[in-house]
């Protein structure tokens, strides 16, 4: 929506950001859940990753929680890995 805009109104900035937060923290909530442990520690959604023992199940966490830990611990190396600067300090 933003994208389309010239000029950043804060009202403009503060209603979307109200309407997609939510949403934004729903979609992270659920990828979580689903990449959950079994009983035996191993993440149910990652599914089998090849080992020099064979096929196994990967170890929770998996990478998927460890990217998403790992970005909201540090927001600005998602910047980094896009090649892109934070916009904040840009």
């Amino acid at each position: 929506v933003l994208e389309q805009c010239d000029d950043y109104d804060d009202d403009v900035v503060l209603a979307v950001a109200h309407n997609e937060m939510p949403r934004l923290v729903l979609a992270l909530r659920g990828l979580l859940k689903d990449h959950t442990h079994d009983e035996n520690g191993r993440c149910q959604s990652c599914g089998y990753h090849k080992t020099e023992r064979g096929y196994e199940l990967r170890t929770w966490p998996c990478p998927v929680v460890t990217s998403v830990h790992s970005y909201v611990q540090d927001a600005t190396r998602f910047y980094d890995y896009l090649g892109e600067p934070d916009p904040i300090y840009a």
